[in-house]
Formats: structure tokens, sequence, C-alpha cells
């Protein structure tokens, strides 16, 4: 996405293992985001400080408080380090505020580079979804660049691009790789293969549910939506009732040409 994240951060959950490694940027670019963390800073009459922002909001998460900036470029975690999903869950509101203004969503979906083109598989969670990026895996031979949670990013020009992220969820699928989006698939398990493309409300209520779309400032779910419309206007969503062998891929090949 072209877009540079520094967290600064005393001690280590997961943000170093070998998957975050891939991650990493050593680059002496000026950040889109700096997001730090402090101890909590309590009184002896139980009273917390909390640093300001001029214009900029509080979340709190478990037992940690976020503190940020208006544009969602700065910010400061209050917490303990034991209390990791606070520490954790404040982060991800940090991160995915800055995301949004970015013209960037995070989509729950395994993607596949096919021939340097992206194909995204989306659904619920146990619908199939890195099971037909493994299909394609074994068959097509295509790349699987992640198998549970993807970033989408409008360029300048206005093209969708999908990118690899972190978050890979229980698979072990999670590569560094930006690619323009060929097509949205969403499939359904059946006895038999049948595909064909959605619009409209249908296409919405397919893919909607899977785009993390928060409204955390005046503007933020209209940002969202508006990034997630031309997503739908540039990239054709299909429907892939399908099994779980080679019918399932030739099915969606047919389709996609």
């Amino acid at each position: 996405m072209g877009n540079r994240y520094r967290i600064v951060c005393p001690f280590s959950f997961d943000f170093f293992d070998g998957y975050w490694r891939k991650f990493q940027y050593s680059g002496t670019d000026e950040p889109v985001m700096r997001l730090s963390l402090e101890a909590k800073n309590v009184d002896l009459y139980e009273a917390e400080t909390l640093p300001v922002y001029d214009g900029g909001k509080a979340f709190r998460v478990s037992d940690s408080v976020l503190c940020v900036n208006r544009d969602f470029t700065e910010g400061k975690i209050c917490g303990n380090s034991d209390d990791i999903q606070g520490i954790y869950g404040c982060a991800m509101v940090a991160l995915y505020g800055n995301l949004i203004r970015r013209d960037t969503l995070v989509m729950h979906s395994s993607m596949i580079d096919l021939n340097g083109e992206a194909i995204l598989f989306t659904g619920p969670s146990g619908v199939g979804k890195t099971t037909q990026a493994e299909l394609w895996s074994e068959h097509r031979r295509a790349r699987i660049v992640n198998g549970d949670m993807v970033f989408i990013h409008k360029d300048d020009s206005g093209r969708f691009y999908a990118c690899g992220s972190p978050w890979h969820g229980s698979s072990e699928y999670c590569l560094n790789e930006e690619l323009p989006i060929r097509a949205i698939v969403t499939p359904i398990k059946s006895e038999e293969c049948r595909i064909e493309a959605v619009s409209g409300m249908e296409m919405l209520r397919r893919v909607f549910p899977e785009v993390m779309l928060p409204d955390w400032f005046d503007g933020c779910k209209e940002l969202g939506m508006g990034t997630l419309d031309g997503l739908l206007k540039s990239a054709p969503v299909y429907k892939l009732e399908c099994t779980k062998d080679i019918r399932a891929v030739e099915a969606l090949e047919k389709k996609l040409g």
C-alpha cells in the first residue's frame, strides 16, 4: 500500500514472530501513523492521567485506553503490560481508524495470486475460503497470499489492490504481497458446482458483512462505504456453489475466461 506504520512497544506479544517480520519496514520514510505504549499513570487517589490531543478521541478496550489525535496519525496506548487483549484491541482501533482515511479496507478473505492478479474468496468462517484457495494452489499452482485477513487499497489512480496482512487466522498462509484485484468470490458449500455473477443487494449482502467498517469518528463509516462502493463497481463479484475438488476450480476458471 506504500504506507509505513511505526509501533513503539516495550514488550512483545505477537509482533515479532516470523509472520510479522515479513511486514517489518526498516526504511527511514516518515510513517503515516505513530503509536506508542506507556504504563498507566494512576496517583494515590486512583485518578488516571491520560495524554490529550486537541480534537482527538479516547477509546477504552478492556483495561487499556487509546488516546489518538483527530486524524489518527498519532496516538498513545495507556495500559499495563499484562492486558494483552486491551493493548491489542487499542492498536487495532488506531490502525483501522488510520487505514479507512487512506482508502483502505480490511476484508475477511483468503487471497491467491493468479498470474499476477488477486482472487479473493470471502465469506463467514467455515464456508470454505481457504479450501478453495488450496484447490487453486494444488491444481493451478496459484500462490496463497493470505488465508484470513486482507487489506483492500485504492491507489491515487482509482485502481484497487489486495494486500497481504500479518493476520492470517489459523492458517499458515501469510505473504507480504500487493496485487490488482481480478475478482471477488463468495463460496457456498454444495454437492454441485454452479457460478454466477451477483450484483445489487445480493452482492452487498455477500460482501458487506466481511468488511470492517468502524464508526469511530464523524464520517468514518461513510468513508468506508465510499471505498467499498468503488471496489464493488471495479471488481466482479461471483457466487460460487462449489465442491471441495477440482470441479470448483474449473467452474471459476471458465467464468474468469
